[in-house]
């Protein structure tokens, strides 16, 4: 029975110096030092949304493949896509999801058709980071020549006037509009026409 007893005694001191040096190794490992350059979580600075007036919406319109394209002709679909510039000096979040885009089609005063109008059951959010001055563009989608309505802005609603007609683009990107300035074509709502 003694012998049974220190069987047991040096089975529990075997198991408890096990766990206490697994404890202690997992103890250094995680109070290791990063090496130098390394950067530790609490060191990362933290990125804030863009402040109003930093970023900078342009409507594009073109072909399927994102080439800017003015003059359309009966066989072809306009492609519409936007570009978004960080114009500052730092990082900043910006949510570029489908749930806060619209584009807009007009002619004269007209408005001529909305994203507004389209099945939007499926839009989302997409914050992420704008590098600082950089530039990127969203995918390019279709314009079935079309006017939108309450009714929907795909194939199957009113064709609009081709033959030469003239129509001006604009985007909205997370309350962000683009803007009309003559001054600078980069900053412009494009005109185009529909042959």
């Amino acid at each position: 029975m003694v012998a049974a007893l220190l069987i047991l005694g040096l089975i529990g001191f075997g198991l408890s110096a096990l766990i206490g040096s697994a404890g202690q190794g997992e103890s250094t490992a995680v109070e290791e030092t990063p090496e130098i350059g390394e950067a530790t979580e609490e060191e990362q600075p933290e990125i804030d949304d863009c402040l109003p007036g930093t970023v900078s919406v342009t409507a594009e319109i073109g072909d399927a493949d994102g080439e800017v394209d003015l003059d359309f002709n009966p066989t072809e679909l306009p492609h519409m896509w936007y570009t978004v510039t960080n114009n500052s000096g730092v990082d900043c979040n910006f949510n570029v999801g489908s749930a806060v885009t619209f584009f807009e089609i007009t002619s004269g005063d007209e408005l001529i058709w909305t994203s507004r109008d389209c099945d939007r059951s499926m839009d989302t959010n997409e914050v992420g980071v704008l590098k600082a001055g950089a530039t990127l563009a969203s995918p390019p989608m279709p314009w079935e020549k079309v006017r939108s309505s309450a009714t929907g802005c795909g194939a199957g609603q009113q064709d609009v006037i081709t033959g030469g007609a003239s129509y001006f683009l604009s985007v909205e990107l997370n309350g962000v509009l683009s803007q009309t300035d003559a001054s600078d074509p980069a900053d412009s709502n494009p005109q185009f026409l529909l042959y």
